[in-house]
C-alpha cells in the first residue's frame, strides 16, 4: 500500500507538471495565434496599398500614353489618314445632343481620343472618325469600350470607326479586336485596319 500510495503521488505530481506545461504551451499558442492574425492584418494593409499604387501606376502609364498618341497623332495615324487632326468632343456636341440621350452623352464624354481624317488610299472614302480608347495593355474590356462609343457616334451621324491603342495587348483583347473589326494599334503597329474601315463604309 505504501508504495502503490508513493507511485499514485509521484503520478499526481508527474500530471501536475504536465498540466503546468500544458497551461505554458497553451499561452505560447495563443501568442501565437494573436501574432498570426496581427501579421495577416499588416498583409492585408500591404496588399491594399501595393494595389492602390499599381492602379496609379497603371492611371500614369494610361496619361501618358494618351498624351503621346495626341501629341503625335500623326505618326500614329497618318500612314491610314490624311489630314489627321485630334477632334475635342466639344466640336461635335451639338450633334450629340441632336440624336443621344443624356447618358449616352455621358458614356462619350469619358472617350480617351477622337481623331478626324480621311482614309489613305481611298479617293472617294468620306471623312471618318477614331474612337480610340488608349491603355497600357489592352484587354478586352477597352475593345468593348471602343465598340460601344464608335456606336454612340454613328448614332449621332458621326461616322466613327472603334480604335484601341497601347503598348501591350491581352490574348483576349488581341481575339475581340479581331472578331469587332476593331483597329487595334499596338507601339507602333497597326492590325485590322481594312475590316475595320470596312465595317462601317458598307
Amino acid at each position: 500500500l505504501d508504495r502503490l500510495e508513493a507511485a499514485v503521488m509521484e503520478l499526481a505530481q508527474a500530471q501536475a507538471r504536465t498540466e503546468q506545461r500544458l497551461d505554458r504551451l497553451e499561452a505560447v499558442v495563443m501568442e501565437l495565434v494573436q501574432a498570426q492574425a496581427r501579421t495577416e492584418e499588416m498583409l492585408q494593409k500591404l496588399i491594399a496599398r501595393v494595389d492602390h499604387n499599381d492602379n496609379r501606376i497603371a492611371q500614369l502609364v494610361g496619361d501618358n500614353l494618351e498624351r503621346r498618341y495626341r501629341e503625335r497623332a500623326f505618326s500614329y495615324f497618318g500612314q491610314i489618314l490624311r489630314r489627321v487632326k485630334v477632334i475635342s468632343l466639344q466640336d461635335v456636341f451639338e450633334d450629340l445632343e441632336k440624336h443621344l440621350e443624356e447618358s449616352e452623352i455621358g458614356e462619350l464624354l469619358s472617350l480617351d481620343l477622337l481623331i478626324r481624317g480621311r482614309p489613305r488610299h481611298r479617293d472617294s472614302a468620306p471623312e471618318i472618325y477614331l474612337a480610340v480608347e488608349v491603355s497600357g495593355v489592352i484587354d478586352r474590356s477597352d475593345v468593348e469600350r471602343a465598340v460601344r462609343r464608335a456606336a454612340l457616334l454613328r448614332k449621332a451621324d458621326v461616322l466613327a470607326v472603334p480604335a484601341v491603342a497601347g503598348e501591350k495587348v491581352t490574348a483576349g483583347g488581341f481575339e475581340f479586336a479581331q472578331e469587332q473589326s476593331v483597329l487595334l494599334l499596338q507601339d507602333g503597329s497597326r492590325s485590322f485596319w481594312p475590316d475595320a474601315f470596312s465595317a462601317i463604309a458598307e
